[in-house]
């Protein structure tokens, strides 16, 4: 076989043929032109003929449209875009022609760009003069208050606002009486105390919102605010009976009445206790019990100083059996007043004020020093459970039953509730009479009227 039969043709790429021929193709003179066959041009685009500043037309206020003039871009049609700004940051979502101000652009100035855009044209911008500053915006409706209740001490009055917008409106209260404010009176409804009694009241309504100025409407004035009404004692004789309504306070009787028993109405009295009005210086429910002092005729008499699996600290010494003295006596009223607190059925004992009805028919020893003692038994029951007390009688009755009360007692500085007046105005002559201890002083006085105990507060 020849050598040459052996050589086998190349197989070169394309490309790279094409490349040597390229390589092997004469260089063109410098000078030469160039082929204005190949060349291409781009044309420029034309300016938009008119891009005027736009103006900016409408109240500079929150709550106000403001309108975008954009003037007339050309050649038409021109497609126009808007972007309004505050103190020159875009406002989000404001893109329209027309802007209506909010809350969040009071007190900034506004300017509005208009962007015009037309095939074959450069895009053009223009931006108008800022406006002055944007005016907090004015509530709207801001209505007069009115107020609805009974414009009686202990008795609750509402404040009727109104509709305010634009919604939401946060809005603030004040109760005045006789145009002065009365301090901590914040609330929508108001119940007037003793100290605004022949005052007329009005009501103040202050709404704000942000970007917005505050409004404040004023309600017409109340009639004159009349006192709180006198209060209201029931207890066992009471039971099944209508029950006056809207007394300021009550005080409900305990005992079926002996010291040693319980008033079958005690629960619901005390339910319509709890609808006092309130407006004088009596807890709105309070409570009294029957006192006494039976000695060994009695049902029941201590013998010893131990009551309720506790023994007592007794001041005057101690009770042993068939002793009718002083620390018998002590003990007995201990007795009687944790069994009022503990077995009638009262809830919270130590919330309430416990009167000790003093009165000479119940029975009593002949030894008021024995009887003093009594007394002082129940009232350290009572305070040793931190709950107030204080003594109900007449003077007449307290002189048999006590006499006179040292200092040195317990009693001494009692609070007095004086029975025995024949009507208000009597009663509330009392309020200045003599206590039933030196060192008291009379807090409420009792009249009857229409077959009910009707009480004047004193304080």
């Amino acid at each position: 076989m020849l050598l040459f039969d052996r050589v086998r043709p190349l197989a070169i790429p394309l490309s790279l043929v094409v490349v040597m021929m390229l390589s092997l193709a004469p260089l063109a003179p410098a000078s030469a032109a160039p082929d204005t066959t190949t060349a291409v041009r781009v044309a420029s685009a034309a300016p938009l003929k008119t891009a005027p500043v736009p103006t900016i037309t409408g109240k500079t206020k929150v709550g106000y449209t403001l309108t975008a003039a954009p003037g007339i871009w050309g050649p038409a049609p021109v497609t126009l875009k808007y972007q309004w700004k505050a103190n020159a940051v875009a406002i989000i979502g404001a893109t329209a022609a027309t802007y209506k101000l909010a809350a969040a652009q009071a007190g900034k100035a506004l300017t509005v760009t208009v962007t015009g855009t037309k095939a074959g044209y450069t895009t053009a911008a223009k931006t108008s003069t800022a406006t002055g500053a944007i005016a907090a915006g004015s509530l709207g409706p801001a209505p007069v208050p009115t107020i609805t209740g009974t414009a009686k001490v202990g008795y609750t009055l509402t404040a009727v606002p109104g509709i305010w917008g634009p919604a939401p409106v946060t809005l603030k209260y004040q109760w005045k009486a006789n145009a002065v404010a009365v301090i901590g009176a914040t609330a929508a409804t108001y119940k007037p105390a003793a100290a605004q009694a022949g005052k007329a009241l009005t009501v103040t309504v202050t709404g704000t919102k942000a970007g917005y100025t505050a409004a404040a409407k004023t309600s017409a004035g109340t009639a004159a605010v009349t006192p709180a009404g006198p209060g209201v004692d029931v207890s066992w004789p009471q039971c099944g009976k209508p029950l006056p309504k809207g007394q300021s306070f009550a005080i409900i009787g305990v005992n079926n009445g002996l010291a040693n028993n319980t008033n079958p109405c005690l629960a619901t009295q005390l339910s319509w206790a709890a609808t006092s009005t309130g407006g004088t210086g009596q807890p709105l429910v309070a409570l009294y019990v029957n006192t006494g002092n039976p000695g060994t005729a009695g049902s029941w008499w201590p013998t010893s100083n131990t009551y309720a699996g506790k023994t007592v600290a007794n001041p005057y010494g101690t009770c042993t059996k068939g002793s009718v003295g002083p620390a018998c006596s002590y003990m007995y009223g201990y007795a009687k007043a944790y069994d009022d607190a503990n077995i009638r059925g009262i809830k919270n004992p130590a919330s309430y004020t416990w009167w000790l009805d003093v009165e000479t028919e119940n029975s009593w020893s002949t030894n008021k020093a024995a009887n003093r003692a009594d007394l002082e038994g129940m009232a350290a029951y009572f305070a040793s459970i931190g709950a107030k007390t204080g003594l109900y009688s007449t003077g007449y009755q307290w002189a048999q039953i006590v006499g006179s009360v040292p200092s040195t007692s317990t009693l001494y500085a009692q609070r007095s509730w004086l029975a025995g007046a024949s009507s208000l105005s009597n009663a509330s002559s009392m309020c200045s009479a003599a206590p039933l201890t030196g060192g008291g002083k009379v807090t409420m006085t009792q009249y009857i009227s229409g077959g009910f105990d009707y009480n004047k507060s004193c304080i």
